[in-house]
């Protein structure tokens, strides 16, 4: 992203060329569509496709259900389409223009008016504001990698929001993007392999623990002393989470 995305004209996200994304583009080419930049209402049919996912979104957050992450992407997917119509066309600011979508001066990210207009009606939810901000990340981290329309939804489900928002992060303060690691190569990266060495006795506070579960261990080699102290039970995916985070908090201390 540029130094100073928060001042508008912004008719482009720095780092990206809209006209040549890879794969089909999202909209029209603006050299092919006289007169885009005076007629607004061209970007009618993406924003009300971005507006009917963020609905179901909506729902599956407000209820719970156990479809928000696929609604999650899929709206954000279409939030994205509706992006790159908008960059090949009238432009971010002609666009804010004409909704009337305010920029404040501490916003640092050219895409987060976007979203927010996008989620006016939503704003009351306690979910609203994370979200805006998450998904203002994983636009502009797709736009500076040239995403296309088309390849957004697997590029979203392959990284994930926790990367794209670290990406974000990182691009800001001029550092490389996260490494392409999944959370098992990372866990591996950490692990030990399980043989005589690694072996515990059996202790009473273990008896009756099956399957896979977490210790968290406290070892004093002045001592000699190592001491189970307690016994979580998290899914199989959030113990690779967990292992995943002290792995790139290792990587990042150079241990």
């Amino acid at each position: 992203m540029a130094e100073n995305d928060s001042v508008l004209p912004i008719n482009e996200l720095a780092g990206t060329d809209p006209t040549k994304t890879s794969g089909q583009s999202a909209g029209p080419d603006p050299r092919e569509k006289r007169g885009l930049a005076e007629n607004v209402s061209d970007a009618t049919i993406p924003l009300k496709i971005a507006e009917a996912k963020i609905a179901i979104y909506d729902r599956a957050e407000v209820e719970s259900d156990k479809t928000v992450k696929p609604a999650n992407y899929d709206a954000l997917a279409a939030v994205y389409a509706l992006l790159l119509y908008i960059l090949q066309g009238i432009g971010l600011k002609a666009f804010y223009q004409a909704n009337a979508i305010q920029v404040h001066g501490n916003v640092k990210n050219a895409c987060q008016p976007l979203v927010a207009f996008l989620f006016r009606h939503y704003d009351h939810r306690s979910y609203a504001r994370q979200t805006i901000w998450r998904w203002s990340c994983a636009l502009s981290v797709a736009c500076a990698n040239g995403i296309s329309e088309h390849a957004m939804p697997d590029f979203i489900a392959a990284h994930g929001l926790d990367r794209l928002v670290e990406d974000y992060r990182k691009i800001r303060l001029g550092k490389a993007p996260t490494q392409a690691l999944t959370d098992e190569e990372l866990a591996n990266s950490i692990s030990w392999n399980k043989d005589d060495s690694t072996a515990l006795p059996n202790l009473e506070c273990t008896n009756a623990v099956t399957g896979k579960v977490l210790a968290v261990i406290d070892c004093n080699a002045e001592r000699n002393e190592t001491h189970i102290v307690a016994i979580l039970r998290p899914a199989e995916k959030q113990i690779m989470r967990i292992m995943a985070a002290d792995a790139r908090r290792r990587l990042a201390a150079g241990t």
